[in-house]
């Protein structure tokens, strides 16, 4: 019973580190487009 919830535990901290990685990514491609469509702007 103690490695199962051991196990469960380790789960959900996989999870939410996953959560975590896909948020930073998310923003992190956003910041990155607004980078990249301002660079096109000031060379118009």
């Amino acid at each position: 019973m103690a490695t199962f919830f051991y196990l469960l535990v380790v789960a959900l901290i996989f999870l939410f580190l996953v959560f975590l990685f896909v948020i930073v990514f998310k923003k992190g491609a956003d910041v990155l487009k607004g980078i990249f469509s301002r660079d096109k702007k000031i060379e118009n």
